[in-house]
């Protein structure tokens, strides 16, 4: 049976299973003490497995799929908690045999070109360096492969993708972004870039190609420095000693310039000719070059992109994929699912029309819309949760979330209400302990009329610092159902394109390494030939 085929029936076991834990995926933690939410959530067995191991057995039992095998490793028998891990495990993309191997789309020659890319030395971080270099080989060898000249990259944010697709493949790149400051960083970092090329063509070339040193635009010392992933290249700091190599950058002539930012917000009725056309009328102001984006018409190939499209921008790039006639290949990968807004579920807090129907990102596809089925926005804020680390790594982090529960329970006793969406974001790391910590917090909430003395604070945390072990132990349990809930998004993501009548083919397949890139896995389809 082929994965288009199974993809419905999968769809509907992991609906299943997670409607089935959804107290447990929809619990908010802030009312973790305020609303019992331990005693109301898991039943009598589990709380007593999930106490009676520490915190490096349970993570034992989930480092592998063989759970059963990692259970010898733990010293109490906890059959109901290893049934439940098991269950969750099963419904993960690396267990549901559901994503496509490179290969697939590419052949052998993709996996080839992979292992061997040179190391740029970007002056970004490396998980940036990683997701830059994995992605945009795969656009160009697709791009290559589909006689594509033109990439759109939606949320190109400060063209870290879109530089580097157009100087090192020389594809004309339409970077696509919400914010002026990015497109405005972006458009500057980039011009910049072509100073500084201009400068070095005068002085040298080598095959075609320019190797970007000897000169600072800061002192305008000589010195060697690479191709910078700065806000803006006047601010990065030259790389001195590093020796002349194969691995040093060289840049395409010809790359500056075939890649041209624009502020535009992406909604479900954006029509992708007005992009078009909102770029080339920018086009004067950008770069002081004949641009190539210019001369693309209306029946020239496009390959939509976006790394790491946050909230419902994804799925807006996969609305405006299946209404373009002119996109024929598209690549995504997300991030910020607790940002996407859902059709079937309704946050308490939310007023009468802020949600435009027209504008949800999920559920997509007909198979769970038919089941109106809904998630809830702490189980998508869930799924955001880095599994692959946390596992690994074998701890996850309570300290900051015990703090805030028991805060509630005080905003409960002293105001009266029993309200959640109070957000005081991630004040502990800056607090000086609980005593702190309330008093901050309660600042920013607007909430200093409150009568509590010090005295009063430290006796609520000596009340439930006891109970701190069962923040710990549910979490570790809630985290089991986080690459379930990924898992349902992007296969529904996934539905949505085989249900497309003009689409030939479509992968979902993992492209980053999950500890370096949590949101690692890509949508890959293509349009039926013309």
């Amino acid at each position: 049976m082929t994965i288009q085929s199974n993809l419905p029936n999968i769809l509907c076991e992991i609906a299943n299973f997670l409607s089935k834990h959804r107290s447990l995926t929809s619990a908010h933690l802030v009312d973790f003490f305020s609303d019992d939410i331990w005693s109301r959530t898991l039943n009598p067995e589990i709380q007593d497995e999930l106490l009676s191991i520490n915190e490096k057995e349970f993570f034992q039992l989930i480092v592998d799929n063989d759970v059963f095998k990692q259970q010898q490793q733990v010293k109490r028998n906890v059959p109901h908690l290893t049934r439940f891990i098991k269950q969750s495990c099963h419904y993960t993309l690396p267990n549901l045999g559901v994503c496509s191997a490179l290969e697939d789309i590419s052949g052998n020659s993709l996996k080839s070109v992979v292992t061997s890319f040179h190391d740029p030395k970007f002056l970004i971080s490396n998980k940036k360096n990683h997701e830059v270099e994995k992605m945009s080989e795969i656009i160009s060898h697709v791009a290559n492969q589909c006689d594509i000249k033109m990439v759109i990259d939606l949320g190109s944010g400060k063209g870290y993708l879109s530089s580097y697709l157009a100087l090192n493949f020389g594809l004309i790149v339409l970077g696509i972004d919400a914010s002026s400051s990015n497109t405005t960083l972006a458009c500057g970092r980039n011009f910049r870039l072509y100073e500084l090329l201009k400068k070095q063509q005068q002085k040298q070339s080598v095959s075609g190609t320019i190797c970007v040193h000897d000169f600072n635009l800061v002192s305008g010392e000589k010195e060697k420095i690479h191709f910078c992933g700065k806000e803006n290249i006047s601010n990065c700091c030259p790389s001195k000693n590093i020796p002349n190599s194969s691995s040093e950058l060289l840049i395409n002539a010809e790359g500056f310039g075939r890649f041209v930012p624009i502020t535009a917000s992406i909604k479900t009725d954006t029509v992708l000719e007005d992009l078009i056309s909102q770029a080339k009328h920018e086009i004067e102001h950008q770069l002081p070059t004949e641009n190539p984006l210019v001369n693309i018409i209306d029946t020239d190939p496009i390959l939509l992109c976006g790394l790491h499209t946050c909230g419902n921008l994804a799925a807006a790039e996969l609305k405006l994929f299946s209404r373009s006639q002119q996109i024929k290949v598209l690549l995504n990968i997300s991030c910020c699912y607790h940002l996407l807004e859902e059709e079937f579920w309704k946050n308490t807090f939310d007023k009468e029309g802020d949600k435009d129907p027209m504008d949800v990102g999920f559920p997509l596809s007909s198979v769970l819309r038919q089941k109106k089925f809904s998630l809830s926005r702490n189980a998508r804020m869930l799924a955001c949760q880095a599994f692959e680390r946390i596992s690994q790594k074998g701890e996850i982090p309570t300290k900051s979330q015990f703090y805030r529960a028991v805060l509630q329970v005080i905003i409960r006793d002293k105001c009266g209400t029993s309200r959640s969406d109070y957000r005081v974001g991630r004040l502990m790391a800056k607090c000086n302990g609980f005593v702190d910590y309330v008093r901050q917090s309660l600042k920013k909430l607007k909430l200093t009329h409150l009568q509590i003395t010090d005295e009063e604070i430290l006796n609520y945390l000596k009340q439930y610092e006891p109970e701190e072990d069962k923040v710990r132990a549910f979490l570790q349990l809630r985290l089991c159902l986080a690459p379930c809930i990924e898992a349902l998004i992007l296969l529904d993501r996934l539905m949505f394109l085989y249900e497309m009548t003009s689409v030939e083919k479509a992968h979902l397949v993992q492209l980053f390494n999950p500890l370096t890139s949590p949101r690692c896995y890509a949508l890959v389809a293509f349009k039926n030939a013309a």
